[in-house]
């Protein structure tokens, strides 16, 4: 297994290979108000990025925190408990 890790000012991102599987992650960084592609921010409210990208995928509670996952395009929003973007990841999976 290979794992690669970069952080700048504004994301960090992880990749893993397996061998089998590759998985690649970037994430935006607290405090950093980068815009998904269709302007989702952190302090966006969960219906607002329902309205612009449709019932999620998946939805797993957190401890105190909502994580919604879009297979298409590859998203992951996390939502606090006050239900507002808290920030987001995109992924990929090969």
């Amino acid at each position: 297994m290979t794992v690669y890790a970069r952080r700048t000012e504004r994301w960090e991102g992880l990749l893993v290979d397996t061998g089998y599987r590759t998985v690649v992650l970037y994430s935006t960084l607290a405090g950093q108000d980068d815009r998904s592609r269709l302007g989702v921010v952190p302090g966006t409210e969960l219906a607002r990025v329902e309205q612009l990208y449709g019932p999620a995928t998946h939805r797993v509670n957190g401890r105190g925190e909502l994580y919604l996952r879009y297979d298409s395009p590859y998203i992951v929003f996390r939502v606090d408990e006050g239900g507002h973007v808290e920030g987001w990841m995109i992924y990929a999976i090969k």
